[in-house]
């Protein structure tokens, strides 16, 4: 990635929602990865050159997508352990000072890939791994979504879709042992008849 001559201003988004954005978007397959891709560039913490981003090819951009979400489960897994899988650049990254806007920001140069590993890794530092999860709902077969998302206010599943999955199953379930408990309560009922007619 060369000097650009337009350069990018940086987006004001918080660095959670641009997060979000970007794992909701990795993890859709219909998504256009390339404006993903933009969107990283643009929005991270460093000042990165995006035009030569229009060069890639969607078959440039699917390897690289795959790479992302596998090193993002990595990390959600890392938890329970003091490392994650390795996620590296291929090239040598420069980073300079540079002046924009009256203000300083930090620019890196290197290939396009590069420069969103660069972007991504400092986009989860800048908001945080512990809101990335992965979404427990489970369908009907009892396989879980285990899609990717980033955690907001009390959320805990990927979608609305997932978050009323979730609820009608734990209502099921609810229901569940609330049968059950009846049962069991007709059965401990008829047990004890069945001793009073005895004595």
């Amino acid at each position: 990635m060369k000097m650009a001559e337009k350069r990018v201003r940086k987006s004001h988004a918080p660095a959670d929602r641009l997060l979000a954005g970007i794992v909701q978007a990795l993890e859709n397959d219909r998504e256009d990865h390339k404006k993903t891709c933009r969107s990283l560039l643009e929005g991270g913490p460093f000042q990165c050159e995006v035009m030569p981003l229009f060069e890639l090819t969607s078959n440039d951009i699917a390897p690289l997508r795959a790479e992302c979400l596998a090193f993002l489960r990595s990390l959600i897994g890392a938890r329970n352990r003091d490392y994650s899988e390795g996620f590296s650049t291929t090239g040598a990254i420069t980073f300079s000072a540079v002046a924009l806007h009256g203000r300083v920001y930090v620019e890196a140069k290197g290939s396009v890939r590069d420069a969103l590993v660069l972007q991504l890794i400092g986009l989860l530092q800048v908001a945080g791994v512990e809101r990335l999860r992965l979404c427990g709902a489970q369908f009907a077969d009892g396989r879980a979504c285990g899609r990717l998302f980033v955690r907001t206010h009390k959320q805990e599943n990927c979608s609305r879709t997932c978050q009323n999955r979730a609820f009608m199953r734990r209502q099921r379930e609810a229901a569940q042992r609330e049968i059950e408990e009846l049962r069991l309560g007709r059965e401990r009922a008829a047990q004890r008849r069945r001793r009073m007619e005895r004595t």
